[in-house]
Protein backbone atom coordinates (compact mmCIF):
# COMPACT_ATOMS: atom_id res chain seq x y z
CA UNK A 1 0.00 0.00 0.00
CA UNK A 2 1.16 3.18 -0.84
CA UNK A 3 1.38 6.26 1.56
CA UNK A 4 -0.38 8.86 1.48
CA UNK A 5 -0.40 12.57 3.14
CA UNK A 6 -3.36 12.97 5.89
CA UNK A 7 -3.80 15.97 7.54
CA UNK A 8 -5.51 16.04 10.88
CA UNK A 9 -8.02 19.14 12.24
CA UNK A 10 -8.20 19.25 15.52
CA UNK A 11 -8.50 21.72 18.31
CA UNK A 12 -7.40 19.54 21.27
CA UNK A 13 -3.61 19.15 21.27
CA UNK A 14 -4.08 15.90 23.18
CA UNK A 15 -6.45 14.44 20.53
CA UNK A 16 -3.82 15.51 18.27
CA UNK A 17 -1.30 13.48 19.91
CA UNK A 18 -3.97 10.05 20.15
CA UNK A 19 -5.16 10.57 16.55
CA UNK A 20 -1.20 10.26 15.77
CA UNK A 21 -0.69 7.82 18.21
CA UNK A 22 -4.00 5.74 17.03
CA UNK A 23 -2.61 5.46 13.42
CA UNK A 24 1.35 5.35 13.75
CA UNK A 25 1.24 1.96 12.36
CA UNK A 26 -0.09 3.02 9.16
CA UNK A 27 1.31 4.05 6.08
CA UNK A 28 0.50 8.00 6.22
CA UNK A 29 2.12 10.73 6.45
CA UNK A 30 0.31 13.33 8.82
CA UNK A 31 0.12 16.51 9.55
CA UNK A 32 -1.63 18.16 12.89
CA UNK A 33 -3.26 21.51 12.64
CA UNK A 34 -5.81 23.26 15.14
CA UNK A 35 -8.18 25.58 13.01
CA UNK A 36 -9.69 25.73 9.57
CA UNK A 37 -7.04 28.31 8.95
CA UNK A 38 -4.39 26.53 9.28
CA UNK A 39 -5.24 24.00 7.25
CA UNK A 40 -5.76 26.19 3.87
CA UNK A 41 -2.34 26.70 4.54
CA UNK A 42 -1.21 23.26 4.71
CA UNK A 43 -3.05 22.03 1.86
CA UNK A 44 -1.86 24.67 -0.38
CA UNK A 45 1.70 23.67 0.91
CA UNK A 46 1.56 19.75 0.02
CA UNK A 47 -0.78 17.40 -1.85
CA UNK A 48 -3.34 15.97 0.93
CA UNK A 49 -5.29 12.80 0.31
CA UNK A 50 -6.79 11.86 3.27
CA UNK A 51 -8.43 14.48 5.90
CA UNK A 52 -9.68 14.09 9.30
CA UNK A 53 -11.23 16.67 10.50
CA UNK A 54 -13.03 16.82 14.02
CA UNK A 55 -16.74 18.34 14.16
CA UNK A 56 -15.41 20.51 17.44
CA UNK A 57 -14.28 22.86 15.43
CA UNK A 58 -15.93 26.52 16.40
CA UNK A 59 -19.12 28.30 15.30
CA UNK A 60 -19.57 25.41 12.62
CA UNK A 61 -16.15 25.36 10.76
CA UNK A 62 -16.20 21.94 10.19
CA UNK A 63 -18.89 21.91 7.88
CA UNK A 64 -17.32 24.58 6.02
CA UNK A 65 -13.62 23.55 6.26
CA UNK A 66 -14.97 19.83 4.60
CA UNK A 67 -16.87 22.56 1.27
CA UNK A 68 -13.32 24.48 1.01
CA UNK A 69 -11.57 20.86 0.70
CA UNK A 70 -14.14 19.09 -1.46
CA UNK A 71 -14.24 22.55 -3.86
CA UNK A 72 -10.48 22.60 -3.78
CA UNK A 73 -9.99 19.09 -4.93
CA UNK A 74 -12.58 18.65 -7.50
CA UNK A 75 -9.53 16.77 -9.44
CA UNK A 76 -7.61 15.07 -6.68
CA UNK A 77 -8.61 12.05 -4.71
CA UNK A 78 -9.48 13.32 -1.41
CA UNK A 79 -11.36 11.38 1.57
CA UNK A 80 -12.55 13.40 4.30
CA UNK A 81 -13.72 11.70 7.63
CA UNK A 82 -15.46 13.36 10.07
CA UNK A 83 -15.01 13.33 13.78
CA UNK A 84 -18.14 13.57 15.82
CA UNK A 85 -18.83 13.34 19.72
CA UNK A 86 -22.26 11.66 18.98
CA UNK A 87 -24.78 10.25 15.58
CA UNK A 88 -26.80 12.82 14.29
CA UNK A 89 -28.59 10.53 11.66
CA UNK A 90 -30.39 13.31 9.52
CA UNK A 91 -27.74 15.39 9.60
CA UNK A 92 -24.44 12.56 9.01
CA UNK A 93 -26.59 11.74 6.01
CA UNK A 94 -26.86 14.86 4.38
CA UNK A 95 -22.89 15.63 4.58
CA UNK A 96 -22.36 11.98 3.11
CA UNK A 97 -24.04 13.08 0.26
CA UNK A 98 -22.60 15.92 -0.04
CA UNK A 99 -19.35 16.35 1.37
CA UNK A 100 -17.96 14.29 3.48
CA UNK A 101 -16.83 10.41 2.74
CA UNK A 102 -16.80 8.77 6.56
CA UNK A 103 -17.30 9.64 9.90
CA UNK A 104 -16.10 7.85 13.14
CA UNK A 105 -17.58 8.63 16.81
CA UNK A 106 -14.60 9.71 18.87
CA UNK A 107 -15.84 7.89 22.22
CA UNK A 108 -15.54 4.39 19.97
CA UNK A 109 -11.81 4.66 20.36
CA UNK A 110 -8.70 3.81 18.73
CA UNK A 111 -10.26 0.64 17.03
CA UNK A 112 -13.14 2.49 14.92
CA UNK A 113 -10.57 5.03 14.10
CA UNK A 114 -7.92 2.65 12.91
CA UNK A 115 -11.13 0.99 10.93
CA UNK A 116 -11.93 3.77 8.87
CA UNK A 117 -8.65 5.08 8.36
CA UNK A 118 -7.39 1.83 6.79
CA UNK A 119 -10.57 2.07 4.99
CA UNK A 120 -9.92 5.19 3.21
CA UNK A 121 -6.44 4.30 2.69
CA UNK A 122 -7.72 1.68 0.34
CA UNK A 123 -10.35 3.39 -1.26
CA UNK A 124 -7.33 6.48 -1.67
CA UNK A 125 -4.83 3.90 -3.23
CA UNK A 126 -7.19 2.47 -5.40
CA UNK A 127 -8.38 5.79 -7.10
CA UNK A 128 -4.73 6.77 -7.47
CA UNK A 129 -4.58 3.89 -9.52
CA UNK A 130 -7.33 4.66 -11.55
CA UNK A 131 -5.59 8.19 -11.98
CA UNK A 132 -2.79 7.07 -13.03
CA UNK A 133 -4.49 4.57 -15.54
CA UNK A 134 -6.50 7.14 -16.83
CA UNK A 135 -3.21 9.82 -17.07
CA UNK A 136 -1.54 6.47 -18.64
CA UNK A 137 -4.17 6.50 -21.53
CA UNK A 138 -5.09 10.00 -21.48
CA UNK A 139 -1.06 10.44 -23.05
CA UNK A 140 -1.11 7.50 -24.30
CA UNK A 141 -4.23 9.13 -26.82
CA UNK A 142 -1.96 12.01 -26.93
CA UNK A 143 0.57 10.72 -28.46
CA UNK A 144 -1.46 8.35 -30.86
CA UNK A 145 -3.27 11.26 -32.49
CA UNK A 146 0.13 12.54 -32.67
CA UNK A 147 1.63 9.55 -34.43
CA UNK A 148 -1.82 10.04 -36.36
CA UNK A 149 -1.75 13.40 -37.35
CA UNK A 150 1.42 12.44 -38.49
CA UNK A 151 0.65 9.56 -40.40
CA UNK A 152 -2.36 11.13 -41.93
CA UNK A 153 0.19 14.14 -42.96
CA UNK A 154 2.26 11.65 -44.40
CA UNK A 155 -0.74 10.29 -46.23
CA UNK A 156 -1.75 13.04 -47.43
CA UNK A 157 1.53 14.25 -48.82
CA UNK A 158 1.87 10.97 -50.84
CA UNK A 159 -2.05 11.49 -52.03
CA UNK A 160 -1.06 15.21 -53.45
CA UNK A 161 2.64 13.67 -54.90
CA UNK A 162 0.06 10.54 -56.42
CA UNK A 163 -2.28 13.19 -58.16
CA UNK A 164 0.78 15.16 -59.51
CA UNK A 165 2.20 11.75 -60.53
CA UNK A 166 -1.36 10.82 -62.09
CA UNK A 167 -2.19 14.45 -63.46
CA UNK A 168 1.32 14.11 -65.04
CA UNK A 169 1.27 10.63 -66.51
CA UNK A 170 -2.23 11.69 -68.20
CA UNK A 171 -1.18 15.30 -69.96
CA UNK A 172 1.53 16.16 -72.16
CA UNK A 173 4.98 17.88 -70.35
CA UNK A 174 5.15 20.20 -73.51
CA UNK A 175 1.41 20.98 -74.14
CA UNK A 176 -0.35 20.79 -71.21
CA UNK A 177 -2.79 19.26 -72.58
CA UNK A 178 -4.25 15.34 -72.32
CA UNK A 179 -2.16 12.49 -74.10
CA UNK A 180 -3.64 10.89 -76.38
CA UNK A 181 -5.02 7.55 -74.54
CA UNK A 182 -5.91 9.54 -71.82
CA UNK A 183 -8.51 12.19 -74.00
CA UNK A 184 -10.29 9.05 -76.12
CA UNK A 185 -11.45 7.35 -72.93
CA UNK A 186 -12.89 10.64 -71.59
CA UNK A 187 -13.99 11.23 -74.74
CA UNK A 188 -15.64 7.59 -75.01
CA UNK A 189 -17.38 8.78 -71.24
CA UNK A 190 -18.82 11.54 -72.62
CA UNK A 191 -20.41 9.60 -75.30
CA UNK A 192 -21.98 7.54 -72.66
CA UNK A 193 -22.93 10.40 -71.01
CA UNK A 194 -24.64 12.18 -74.31
CA UNK A 195 -26.42 9.28 -75.11
CA UNK A 196 -27.73 9.14 -71.27
CA UNK A 197 -28.59 12.95 -70.99
CA UNK A 198 -29.94 13.42 -74.75
CA UNK A 199 -27.47 16.91 -74.51
CA UNK A 200 -25.72 17.87 -77.38
CA UNK A 201 -22.00 16.65 -77.42
CA UNK A 202 -19.73 18.80 -80.35
CA UNK A 203 -16.09 19.66 -80.93
CA UNK A 204 -13.35 20.79 -83.44
CA UNK A 205 -10.18 18.92 -84.63
CA UNK A 206 -7.16 21.24 -84.76
CA UNK A 207 -4.06 21.04 -87.05
CA UNK A 208 -0.97 23.27 -86.94
CA UNK A 209 -1.05 24.25 -90.85
CA UNK A 210 2.55 23.41 -92.41
CA UNK A 211 3.80 21.60 -89.48
CA UNK A 212 6.39 19.12 -91.67
CA UNK A 213 7.85 22.42 -93.14
CA UNK A 214 8.21 24.47 -89.90
CA UNK A 215 9.49 21.66 -88.10
CA UNK A 216 12.17 21.16 -90.81
CA UNK A 217 12.79 25.11 -90.84
CA UNK A 218 12.95 26.15 -87.47
CA UNK A 219 13.54 22.58 -85.63
CA UNK A 220 11.51 20.56 -82.76
CA UNK A 221 12.10 22.84 -80.28
CA UNK A 222 10.54 25.99 -81.75
CA UNK A 223 7.30 23.41 -82.35
CA UNK A 224 7.37 22.38 -79.11
CA UNK A 225 6.72 26.25 -78.22
CA UNK A 226 4.21 26.50 -80.48
CA UNK A 227 2.58 23.46 -78.94
CA UNK A 228 2.81 25.28 -75.71
CA UNK A 229 1.59 27.98 -77.12
CA UNK A 230 -1.74 26.46 -78.22
CA UNK A 231 -2.31 24.54 -75.06
CA UNK A 232 -2.04 27.15 -72.50
CA UNK A 233 -4.81 29.34 -74.80
CA UNK A 234 -7.18 26.28 -74.78
CA UNK A 235 -6.80 26.08 -70.90
CA UNK A 236 -7.64 29.87 -70.33
CA UNK A 237 -10.59 29.83 -73.20
CA UNK A 238 -12.39 26.67 -72.61
CA UNK A 239 -14.33 25.40 -69.70
CA UNK A 240 -13.23 23.44 -66.73
CA UNK A 241 -15.36 20.80 -67.63
CA UNK A 242 -14.29 20.83 -71.85
CA UNK A 243 -11.46 18.72 -73.08
CA UNK A 244 -8.37 19.05 -74.69
CA UNK A 245 -6.23 16.55 -75.79
CA UNK A 246 -3.33 15.27 -78.19
CA UNK A 247 -5.16 12.84 -81.74
CA UNK A 248 -3.20 11.34 -84.65
CA UNK A 249 -0.59 13.52 -86.77
CA UNK A 250 -0.04 15.91 -84.12
CA UNK A 251 -3.39 17.58 -84.53
CA UNK A 252 -5.85 18.45 -81.30
CA UNK A 253 -9.16 17.82 -80.51
CA UNK A 254 -11.36 20.00 -78.14
CA UNK A 255 -14.50 18.04 -76.90
CA UNK A 256 -17.03 20.52 -75.93
CA UNK A 257 -19.77 18.80 -73.30
CA UNK A 258 -23.34 19.97 -74.17
CA UNK A 259 -22.60 22.00 -76.88
CA UNK A 260 -24.04 22.17 -80.46
CA UNK A 261 -22.33 22.40 -83.30
CA UNK A 262 -22.86 26.35 -83.87
CA UNK A 263 -21.80 26.83 -80.50
CA UNK A 264 -18.68 24.59 -80.97
CA UNK A 265 -18.38 27.01 -84.15
CA UNK A 266 -18.13 29.92 -82.50
CA UNK A 267 -15.97 28.48 -79.74
CA UNK A 268 -13.62 27.45 -82.70
CA UNK A 269 -13.62 31.01 -83.93
CA UNK A 270 -13.11 32.82 -80.59
CA UNK A 271 -10.14 30.58 -80.00
CA UNK A 272 -8.39 31.13 -83.40
CA UNK A 273 -9.22 35.17 -83.15
CA UNK A 274 -8.50 35.88 -79.55
CA UNK A 275 -4.65 34.91 -80.52
CA UNK A 276 -1.68 37.85 -80.86
CA UNK A 277 -0.70 38.03 -84.72
CA UNK A 278 2.92 36.48 -83.89
CA UNK A 279 5.76 34.83 -86.07
CA UNK A 280 8.00 32.29 -84.73
CA UNK A 281 11.86 33.52 -85.08
CA UNK A 282 14.75 31.70 -86.03
CA UNK A 283 18.14 32.01 -88.05
CA UNK A 284 16.82 35.78 -89.32
CA UNK A 285 13.52 33.97 -90.55
CA UNK A 286 10.11 34.96 -89.52
CA UNK A 287 7.48 32.15 -90.13
CA UNK A 288 3.69 33.13 -89.66
CA UNK A 289 1.89 29.80 -87.80
CA UNK A 290 -1.65 29.70 -88.62
CA UNK A 291 -4.02 26.91 -87.47
CA UNK A 292 -6.77 25.15 -89.25
CA UNK A 293 -9.60 23.50 -87.80
CA UNK A 294 -12.44 21.37 -88.53
CA UNK A 295 -15.68 21.60 -86.19
CA UNK A 296 -18.59 18.28 -85.69
CA UNK A 297 -21.31 17.17 -83.31
CA UNK A 298 -21.60 13.66 -81.91
CA UNK A 299 -24.93 12.16 -83.65
CA UNK A 300 -26.99 9.61 -81.76
CA UNK A 301 -25.82 6.16 -81.79
CA UNK A 302 -22.72 6.83 -83.52
CA UNK A 303 -19.26 5.40 -82.43
CA UNK A 304 -17.07 7.79 -81.26
CA UNK A 305 -14.55 6.95 -84.17
CA UNK A 306 -17.39 8.47 -86.56
CA UNK A 307 -17.91 11.39 -85.27
CA UNK A 308 -13.89 12.14 -84.85
CA UNK A 309 -13.56 11.43 -88.74
CA UNK A 310 -16.11 13.80 -89.53
CA UNK A 311 -13.97 16.18 -87.92
CA UNK A 312 -10.95 15.03 -89.96
CA UNK A 313 -12.85 15.39 -92.80
CA UNK A 314 -13.99 18.88 -92.29
CA UNK A 315 -10.28 19.51 -91.24
CA UNK A 316 -9.11 18.05 -94.24
CA UNK A 317 -11.41 20.32 -95.88
CA UNK A 318 -10.12 23.59 -94.14
CA UNK A 319 -6.66 22.34 -95.13
CA UNK A 320 -7.36 22.07 -98.76
CA UNK A 321 -7.99 25.82 -98.70
CA UNK A 322 -4.28 26.43 -97.92
CA UNK A 323 -5.00 26.43 -94.43
CA UNK A 324 -5.85 29.36 -91.77
CA UNK A 325 -9.50 28.22 -92.27
CA UNK A 326 -12.62 26.95 -89.90
CA UNK A 327 -14.94 24.90 -91.75
CA UNK A 328 -17.43 22.76 -90.27
CA UNK A 329 -18.38 19.18 -91.11
CA UNK A 330 -22.43 20.60 -93.18
CA UNK A 331 -19.73 22.78 -95.49
CA UNK A 332 -19.70 25.84 -93.71
CA UNK A 333 -16.58 27.50 -93.19
CA UNK A 334 -14.33 30.72 -92.14
CA UNK A 335 -11.20 31.98 -93.44
CA UNK A 336 -8.93 34.34 -91.06
CA UNK A 337 -5.73 34.20 -93.01
CA UNK A 338 -4.44 37.73 -90.96
CA UNK A 339 -4.67 36.00 -87.63
CA UNK A 340 -1.69 34.25 -86.49
CA UNK A 341 -1.10 31.83 -83.10
CA UNK A 342 -0.30 34.12 -80.44
CA UNK A 343 3.17 32.08 -79.67
CA UNK A 344 6.90 33.52 -80.25
CA UNK A 345 10.02 31.40 -80.11
CA UNK A 346 13.46 31.50 -80.88
CA UNK A 347 15.74 29.06 -82.90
Amino acid sequence: MIAVNALVVEPDAGRQRKISEYLDALPVNIRAVTGAAQAGFAVAERVTQIAIISDRLPNGEAVSLCDVLRLAHQRETLHIILVVETIDEGRLTELLRSTIDDYVVWARGESELRLRMESALHRVNAQSMVTEEREFFRRAVIKEEGLSSRILDANLGLRRQYEDLEQTSRTSPISGLLNFHTMLTLLDVEVERALRSFHPLAGFLIAIDHSATIQETVGLEAMNRIMAGVGSRLAAQLRKYDLAGHYYDGNIFVGLPGTNIDRAFLVANRFIRTGDRARVQTAGMGINVTLSIGVSQYRESESRELWLQRAQSALARAQAHGGAHIQREDGTEDAYASYHIGHTGGG
